[in-house]
């Protein structure tokens, strides 16, 4: 995650600001109210120091470099939309920038695309997201098991982590709680993603 610097905070209106980095000099425009607000595309920690006159702290800045991709379910869309947004502010958050986003028709149809993904390359992770309400039928067994288990095997067959956004719920109330702005189980799954991506790059080397 990209790391707060309290020496820049409550600065605004800077203007250009110069970071002179161990891999060069790169000068960014805007507001700055701390190193959440601006989005570097570098990797590991740089030691940073901001120019400009009277700002000169020296900062350790960890920043990521981490490519996910979101595959949603549509079935459920009212749900299924509130868990992409909950993901994409949590990765958001988290200074992960513009996960690819691929739309299927449901979680049945989850574990092959995730698989299709998984080995083209590319992606650090991948967080499936879509929701399955209990009916009468035995149905709802079926597809929450059986993409589960989908979604498990891809994982384990190819390395690449997939975050299980899925939620299975006896009833809509249920999912719309679950999918909400304090509690939303894509926002959890997106996290999970970032934790294992960053977890198996370190056993990895």
């Amino acid at each position: 995650p990209l790391t707060t610097v309290p020496a820049l905070s409550g600065l605004d209106n800077l203007g250009a600001v110069t970071w002179s980095l161990s891999g060069g000099d790169r000068t960014l425009t805007g507001k700055i109210g701390g190193i959440d607000a601006i989005i570097l595309q570098l990797t590991g920690s740089q030691t940073a120091t901001a120019g400009g006159g009277t700002v000169t702290p020296t900062v350790t800045v960890t920043l990521t470099d981490l490519h996910l991709a979101i595959v949603v379910a549509r079935s459920n869309d009212d749900v299924t939309t509130r868990l992409l947004r909950g993901a994409q502010e949590a990765l958001d958050r988290h200074g992960v920038q513009d996960p690819d986003v691929f739309w299927v028709p449901g979680p049945l149809e989850l574990p092959v695309t995730a698989l299709a993904l998984a080995e083209k390359g590319g992606h650090d992770a991948i967080v499936c997201l879509g929701c399955v309400i209990r009916g009468e039928t035995f149905q709802f067994e079926v597809v929450a098991m059986q993409t589960a288990a989908g979604l498990m095997q891809v994982q384990l067959d190819t390395g690449v982590p997939i975050a299980f956004g899925v939620l299975t719920t006896e009833d809509r109330d249920q999912a719309l709680a679950r999918s909400g702005l304090k509690n939303n189980k894509g926002a959890d799954a997106a996290q999970v993603a970032i934790e294992m991506a960053n977890a198996l790059r370190e056993i990895q080397g």
